[in-house]
């Protein structure tokens, strides 16, 4: 039977498989739907209308081995031989009734009954349905500043965004032991009224109980100001990619991490949510996207100087083949990164300390902005020549986005 929780912003159903790797799917749960005794903020929603016939092969499966239990000797009957007395006698023993798989057969005719839910495919003109994943669960309204970012000028070596121009930056700030005051460790990208999107080696652990250490800032220009607009949240949870093994292995592999914020998000002209990718897409060679953060602005190799004000750059992509070449990263870049930036090293933009795990934003076929990359890692001062800036992926991590969201779902 294909079976979907819902709750208030999440569906979750269980994969007509079963397979382990991204066994989920969102729908919308409308029509006959009933409260879980266990979950009371959530549904359960049964869509025979889907399989049925899997509905009808799981019951005549389901009756098989009834019959079969019940048939088997000894189930419905004991024997026993009183003591003194040589006659067999039997006991009967209730089993179990025979009409109660009965409401079964109702409830399957009842399913079959729904309609399927519109909301749950989509069919473009010449092409096959479409499950709509991103787009029932992931904000509707991503992508749009209300500030539009100030793109006219070339930028060369970056320049100071204007205020509130990226409105899903995010300060990623922790309390060191024994101190009151925070300090910005990475940068991030709000992608929910829940999650932060960043890269997974700002944390030295990924485990919940770390969280208390950390929050999350948003709607700051000035890092280092207290500013009307900024809002701050405090971190319920931090999941870093299970397969990340930096600095046990020098690559950075798998760096990605989502941060759950303890309360919701909501947005405001300040505050937005930026768009994920749709799964697998590519970045055309020389297309610009750009970068933002608090980097450190002198390329320093020692000391690091965060920068006062959020800045931005614009930073061309770069062929994967010419980035695996031996003079640029070699065999260090996998397919599931991207390298952005210039060649040479006439003062080019580039991410820095500090912009770790920030966005690298692109507009592709329409005007929203999606976050197709977390700042991961560049060369020691930042502008080395034929050592552009290294970004995770965010299109190869889809899955894994949306199965840790369904994990973090179900502990609440």
């Amino acid at each position: 039977m294909h079976m979907s929780v819902c709750g208030e912003s999440l569906c979750v159903c269980e994969s007509a498989d079963g397979t382990s790797q991204n066994p989920f799917f969102f729908l919308s749960c409308s029509g006959n739907s009933k409260l879980l005794e266990n979950y009371p903020a959530l549904r359960l929603c049964c869509d025979a209308a889907l399989c049925p016939w899997r509905c009808a092969v799981v019951l005549v499966l389901y009756l098989f081995v009834y019959i079969c239990v019940c048939s088997l000797p000894g189930i419905n009957s004991m024997r026993y031989e009183p003591a003194g007395d040589s006659v067999e006698k039997t006991m009967a023993v209730p089993g179990p009734p025979l009409s109660w798989p009965l409401p079964l057969l109702l409830l399957l005719l009842l399913l079959s009954k729904a309609s399927r839910p519109a909301a749950a495919f989509t069919l473009n003109a010449g092409q096959e349905a479409e499950h709509k994943i991103l787009h029932l669960d992931w904000p509707q309204d991503c992508g749009m500043a209300y500030f539009k970012p100030n793109m006219a000028e070339r930028i060369v070596s970056g320049n100071e965004a204007r205020p509130h121009s990226w409105p899903w930056q995010v300060s990623l700030q922790v309390r060191p032991r024994g101190s009151k005051h925070y300090v910005h460790v990475c940068g991030g990208t709000l992608i929910h009224k829940n999650w932060v999107l960043t890269a997974a080696h700002c944390f030295q652990k990924g485990k919940a109980e770390d969280a208390g250490s950390w929050r999350i800032v948003l709607g700051k220009h000035q890092l280092k100001r207290s500013e009307t607009a900024e809002r701050i949240f405090p971190v319920k949870r931090i999941y870093r990619h299970e397969s990340f093994r930096y600095p046990t292995h020098s690559e950075l592999d798998y760096d990605i991490a989502l941060v759950k914020a303890g309360t919701d998000i909501p947005p405001s002209n300040f505050i937005r949510y930026a768009c994920l990718p749709r799964k697998q897409t590519g970045l055309r060679p020389g297309h610009y996207c750009w970068v933002t953060g608090w980097g450190d602005t002198r390329g320093g190799k020692d000391n690091v100087s965060l920068a006062e004000a959020l800045n931005q750059a614009r930073l061309p992509i770069i062929d994967f083949k010419t980035c695996r070449q031996k003079k640029f990263w070699g065999d260090r870049v996998r397919d599931s990164m991207i390298c952005a930036g210039f060649r040479d090293t006439e003062d080019p933009p580039a991410a820095c300390q500090g912009d770790s795990g920030g966005p690298l934003l692109c507009q592709l076929d329409r005007d929203r902005w999606e976050v197709h990359g977390v700042v991961s890692f560049g060369p020691i001062g930042c502008t080395v020549e034929n050592k552009p800036s290294v970004f995770t992926r965010t299109a190869t991590y889809i899955p894994w986005i949306e199965a840790t969201r369904i994990r973090d779902f179900f502990l609440h």
